[in-house]
């Protein structure tokens, strides 16, 4: 039976890394998604209707 050190620092090896690419690429993908979810549009609001109003300034910031 191996002793737990054995077992955990590969675990940790592998998931430490792992969590923290995985932290960076949400953080990097986040507003480029929201862009092309808003049509290319850097800010902007949908409506149930599915009408898009483009906020500039301070109103992006809501």
């Amino acid at each position: 039976m191996p002793s737990r050190p054995s077992v955990l620092i590969p675990a940790l090896a592998i998931s430490i890394p792992l969590t923290i690419v995985l932290i960076v690429g949400g953080c990097l993908a986040h507003y480029p998604a929201r862009v092309w979810l808003a049509d290319g549009y850097w800010c902007a609001r949908f409506s149930r209707s599915g009408t898009r109003t483009i906020l500039y300034g301070s109103e992006c910031d809501r």
